[in-house]
């Protein structure tokens, strides 16, 4: 049972948060090759939160499961090569599971999903333990988390649609999930190159869980542009809303809905 009245768990969020930009400026060193230095600024935080997750009830899943991905880490720090573009993508998603996990704590579930956590580590698996990296022993144990078999990761067919559509830019998303740096840049790059002078909405009715990182590229792309996001599920909401995102973003719950508000905007103004 997670507390969410428990000092120390306060604590621990509040530093977790603050352990999110160092791990974000991380990331950011391996998508530019940097294999080591990104490497090496990923464990300290990360060991941490494993330490810390140790001592506090309920969080027995996230402590194992930022432990597994701490020593993936230690063994490609220890083979001191870099890393091709698929295998970071693979650990910066694993990396990236830990802060999903924690989201999860932030909202008080009694237990934590981790099902998403070991698709995750089994596609790293499969990226680290493939022909590009060589022969080697396997990277962790075939247990995971809860004892259920791994699940195989499946590819996240689907696509993004952008046309304008009376005075606003209408962005589509048709994937179940938004993780990996090829499924983010695309939605981001649509935001990016949409013209100021109409509004972006996005609808993301379709989609079932985004990661933290795909929402900081979707923060960075919105700079300058007026965004509203259609049809958040539940779970994509609260990632959005636990990181403070709302702070810029409307929320609309379906297309009418969003069209309505569209309609009273211009009705408004047209009336002055």
């Amino acid at each position: 049972m997670i507390n969410l009245r428990d000092e120390i768990l306060i604590d621990f969020i509040a530093e977790a948060e603050d352990y999110y930009q160092v791990i974000q400026q991380a990331m950011s060193l391996l998508r530019q090759g940097q294999t080591q230095e990104g490497v090496d600024a990923m464990l300290r935080p990360l060991h941490t939160i494993k330490g810390t997750s140790g001592f506090i009830p309920g969080l027995e899943k996230l402590k194992t499961y930022t432990h597994l991905v701490e020593d993936i880490l230690k063994q490609i720090q220890g083979k001191g090569q870099p890393l091709e573009s698929q295998a970071t993508d693979a650990v910066i998603r694993a990396v990236d599971e830990v802060f999903n996990l924690l989201e999860q704590v932030k909202r008080g579930q009694d237990e934590l999903d981790d099902q998403n956590a070991q698709e995750v580590l089994t596609a790293l698996q499969q990226v680290l333990d493939g022909p590009v990296q060589g022969p080697s022993s396997r990277w962790f144990p075939p247990r995971v988390i809860s004892g259920q078999p791994a699940a195989t990761q499946s590819g996240a067919d689907g696509r993004i649609t952008a046309e304008v559509q009376l005075g606003v830019m209408l962005v589509k998303v048709e994937m179940a999930r938004l993780h990996l740096a090829w499924q983010c840049s695309p939605l981001a790059e649509a935001i990016a190159k949409a013209d100021p002078k109409y509004p972006v909405a996005i609808d993301l009715s379709a989609v079932r869980t985004i990661s933290s990182t795909a929402w900081g590229e979707i923060w960075e792309a919105s700079m300058g542009h007026e965004v509203a996001l259609i049809g958040l599920r539940p779970a994509v909401l609260a990632t959005f809303q636990a990181w403070g995102l709302d702070s810029r973003m409307r929320t609309f719950a379906d297309q009418p809905a969003f069209w309505d508000s569209r309609r009273e905007t211009l009705n408004a103004g047209e009336g002055r």
